[in-house]
């Protein structure tokens, strides 16, 4: 899943890597993106591929659906698309969504020390490593450990994820299985958004099968941890998030 990154380059950088004018520059929008205040987002459509256009984030249908919804369509599964009631009107209008980072938690048994769900007591010297367990109850987790990850491509240069919108200026970021990385991260979904390759970007605006698309992204890239001990009780937003 993705449902932060953040785009922090200059307007001109923008306009130089993909390629658009640099005139419009109330579209250039820098810093951290949250889906879930379905924030405006600079994008590039199929139909405009020379601007960037402000998009927001959570794809609402032209068939009077009510806004409720957005929080629904914030992501999307490329494999799913042509099947979804939501989206399969959508598949050909095609947007690519720029940014030069995203983050991601996860409970992470090498990089965060969650290594069990049972306490780990030491009884000869009762010892009780509170801060490496998760204590769970019958109904589920009452509080664990979540580390923060900063998911960049190496040299923290510019990239696009996969999108599709709709001609009400509002769009859903893709997702597909995770790859390697991403997979010992966020490791409750084994989900991560569709990351183009600077090769895949026109063929995403031409109307490319989405089959092709749908592969784990195959770039080297870089996770920087930036929070290794938030804590979070069970229905707490960060929770939601994870489980959405």
């Amino acid at each position: 899943m993705c449902f932060y990154f953040k785009q922090s380059k200059d307007a001109l950088t923008l306009a130089k890597r993909f390629k658009v004018q640099a005139g419009n520059d109330e579209q250039f929008v820098k810093g951290d993106f949250n889906a879930f205040t379905f924030p405006k987002v600079p994008v590039i459509t199929d139909k405009q591929r020379d601007i960037f256009s402000g998009y927001y984030w959570g794809l609402i249908p032209d068939d009077g659906a009510d806004l409720s919804i957005r929080k629904f369509t914030l992501n999307g599964r490329i494999e799913t698309l042509n099947t979804v009631k939501s989206y399969r009107n959508y598949v050909q209008n095609r947007c690519l969504i720029v940014a030069d980072g995203f983050y991601e938690w996860g409970v992470n048994s090498e990089k965060c020390i969650v290594r069990s769900e049972k306490c780990m007591v030491r009884s000869e010297k009762s010892i009780v490593r509170s801060e490496k367990s998760i204590v769970r109850s019958e109904k589920g987790i009452v509080n664990s450990k979540k580390c923060k990850y900063l998911i960049t491509l190496p040299d923290e240069s510019l990239f696009a994820f996969a999108g599709i919108y709709s001609p009400n200026g509002t769009f859903t970021l893709l997702t597909t299985t995770a790859n390697e990385l991403l997979a010992k991260i966020h490791n409750t979904k084994l989900r991560m958004p569709v990351i183009l390759k600077p090769e895949q970007e026109e063929m995403w605006l031409s109307d490319t099968d989405i089959k092709n698309f749908s592969k784990p992204f195959e770039y080297e890239l870089s996770a920087k941890l930036i929070d290794a001990g938030q804590d979070f009780k069970k229905n707490s937003n960060l929770d939601d998030i994870l489980i959405f």
